[in-house]
């Protein structure tokens, strides 16, 4: 009785899909787990000129679910210099293209393996208290967020304004505010010396001097920049390695796009 009704009610096809139904209801699928991108609460806009403003922070995310299937390593921040705005703009755009995408990390890969920015890194302040950093890099580690709370609040300035606005990483929480644990250098390394963004030709030409073509952080149109303006695209994304030992990236967060000048440094 039963074998005629479903000989003379139901097709094959319609019998696999109550038999795959009744499968996966009764197995259950398979979750899966995607990084949290951090959030930007202070981005430096494109043609900026107060550089009052030329501060960028962000707030790490909590990817405590993704702990399930992927380490999550921390929250990243990439940069790169360029020696003309349109430049950096339409690599804004390139990457912005590409973060749109329906593949989570395709802004990250393009930020990393297209357009070739660099990692930031830092120059530590001894002692590193409350707040640590990975080693040579502003990867901010996620295990340290955790035993702080959820998350923390990253403000980085590349360069000093005067006296009341100077450099550094700076780091909050709920029992902290602004603390100063590090200053923000290229990946560009000349020997052992870690250099600084305030591109200079006077008395700190040695640890900020002006970037050069051959600086594989740099993208310079020609040999020289004759205006002596330079800009610094950043970018941030959470980061970590899933069990088939692969990067995993959430989607990136434009920082923002600062503009140094050599003059401000030529003392």
């Amino acid at each position: 009785m039963c074998g005629k009704f479903f000989k003379k009610n139901f097709s094959s096809v319609t019998v696999c899909f109550f038999l795959f139904s009744f499968l996966f209801s009764a197995c259950g699928l398979e979750s899966l787990y995607f990084l949290d991108p951090p959030k930007c609460i202070a981005e430096v806009n494109f043609g900026n000129e107060n550089r009052v403003l030329d501060e960028i922070k962000f707030i790490t995310a909590d990817n405590s679910d993704a702990e399930k299937e992927i380490k999550v390593q921390g929250t990243a921040v990439y940069y790169k210099i360029f020696d003309d705005e349109q430049a950096a703009r339409d690599s804004y755009n390139y990457i912005t293209s590409n973060n749109s995408s329906s593949d989570i990390s395709a802004g990250p890969n393009s930020i990393i393996n297209v357009k070739k920015y660099s990692p930031l890194i830092s120059e530590p302040i001894a002692p590193l208290q409350p707040y640590n950093l990975s080693k040579d890099s502003i990867l901010v580690d996620n295990d340290f967020v955790k035993s702080l709370g959820k998350s923390v609040t990253v403000k980085i300035r590349l360069n000093k304004y005067g006296t009341e606005f100077p450099c550094g990483v700076y780091f909050s929480d709920a029992l902290h505010n602004d603390v100063l644990c590090a200053y923000p250098r290229r990946h560009y390394q000349a020997g052992a010396r870690k250099l600084g963004f305030e591109f200079s030709r006077g008395n700190d030409k040695v640890k900020n001097p002006i970037p050069q073509q051959t600086d594989y952080d740099v993208s310079m149109g020609s040999s020289s920049n004759s205006d002596g303006k330079w800009y610094v695209d950043l970018w941030a994304f959470s980061q970590g390695i899933d069990n088939s030992y692969t990067y995993s990236y959430s989607r990136a967060v434009h920082l923002g796009c600062i503009k140094i000048e050599e003059s401000e440094y030529d003392n």
